[in-house]
């Protein structure tokens, strides 16, 4: 929700300063990783030159022309390698929510959505990252891919990354959303619904959900005459369905719930909509309406775009930290906005968003860093002009 009174600026009115941006990024990654230093250099120098880097979408070699107080491209790619795989898996949680996870409250239950995302891929494969590299569906010119499982909260105004994983070719989907159950009750938090894509639609996934009685609602895919019998047809309906194993097989209660296009897009027709459901009473509308908050997961990943820094690297690690890293500013974006732009009211809690734009946020990352780390105003010249 998005409070419609804006607030006029005056001398003594109270601002967010680019320095708090800055710093809440920096103290997440500072407080929770380490690299190991000789001499002048800092690990504080960079964790703020990588920081600044994914503000404003740059490369290692590109911030080291950039800005003149940093440490050269070779000192930055030598201490980043130093950087331990397991410890940024084992950690990732704890960068995440470090500086964010105040603004949610653990005595309520969350909706969540888990997803899977791909980042394109150009390089040749190697022993360095072969084991990392997920082939998929041609997408940005390329059937290569590092990918990532994320856990995220879609309730409106509270959507938080809680954690990020590489996506390993040899585990399962199930792998995955058991890690995420195990983050979530860590956490404290309560369980509303998990929301999945179709993608989890397996029998290990269900039974796994079923047996840790996780409400979840999961779309179906339309094979087998039985389920195609049950999607067609007009009116929402529930239904008992056996996914069939001769070891195990699993049993849900499948929920179609039907939709009328109503001239939309030019159609005028009933559309059937198949969700797995567990753990829920809820009407049709509801079960539908929730499950399209799932897509907010989208949006984040859009954002994160814009906050990642570039590379070329074949590195698993280096690939794996700056991901962390993006969807760590987006994550810090958030919860500025809380304390900064939430008005003290009667009634529900808001935000209002107008004045704190996402790319604002950054430009303020970014403005910060030219300062504390001098951006070059002269560039030498190969011949003085004629």
């Amino acid at each position: 929700m998005v409070n419609q009174t804006r607030v006029k600026q005056g001398p003594n009115t109270a601002s967010i300063r680019a320095k708090e941006c800055f710093k809440r990024a920096f103290d997440a990654l500072g407080e929770n990783l380490e690299i190991a230093i000789r001499g002048k250099l800092s690990q504080q120098i960079i964790f703020e030159t990588v920081v600044g880097m994914a503000s404003n979408q740059e490369s290692i070699h590109s911030i080291s022309h950039s800005l003149e107080d940093i440490p050269c491209e070779t000192s930055l790619r030598h201490h980043l390698k130093k950087l331990d795989f397991g410890i940024l898996q084992e950690r990732n949680v704890e960068i995440l929510t470090s500086r964010a996870i105040s603004i949610l409250n653990k005595k309520k239950a969350y909706k969540f959505a888990v997803d899977f995302t791909l980042d394109p891929y150009y390089g040749t494969e190697t022993t360095e990252n072969m084991e990392y590299i997920v082939r998929s569906q041609k997408k940005k010119s390329t059937n290569d891919f590092y990918g990532y499982a994320t856990l995220y909260v879609i309730n409106k105004d509270r959507r938080l990354t809680l954690s990020l994983l590489p996506l390993h070719p040899d585990l399962s989907s199930a792998y995955y959303i058991a890690y995420f159950l195990d983050v979530i009750r860590a956490l404290n938090f309560k369980i509303e619904v998990l929301c999945l894509d179709r993608g989890f639609y397996s029998k290990k996934v269900i039974k796994l959900l079923q047996l840790s009685n996780v409400p979840h609602i999961i779309p179906v895919k339309s094979q087998g005459k039985k389920m195609k019998e049950l999607l067609t047809g007009r009116g929402s309906k529930f239904e008992e369905y056996t996914m069939k194993d001769k070891k195990c097989p699993v049993t849900f209660k499948l929920a179609v719930v039907t939709t009328y296009s109503k001239g939309k897009r030019g159609k005028n027709k009933a559309i059937n909509y198949g969700y797995v459901i567990f753990g829920l009473n809820w009407s049709f509308r509801k079960i539908f309406d929730v499950y399209r908050t799932r897509f907010a997961i989208e949006a984040s990943y859009r954002m994160r775009n814009k906050s990642k820094p570039k590379t070329s690297s074949k590195s698993v690690k280096l690939r794996y930290f700056y991901a962390i890293v993006s969807m760590l500013l987006k994550n810090i974006w958030l919860s500025l906005a809380w304390d900064y732009f939430s008005p003290i009211q009667v009634g529900p809690a808001i935000i209002d968003l107008r004045d704190f734009r996402f790319e604002w946020y950054l430009n303020l990352i970014w403005d910060h860093l030219k300062k504390l780390r001098k951006f070059r105003t002269r560039i030498p010249s190969h011949r003085q002009p004629i």
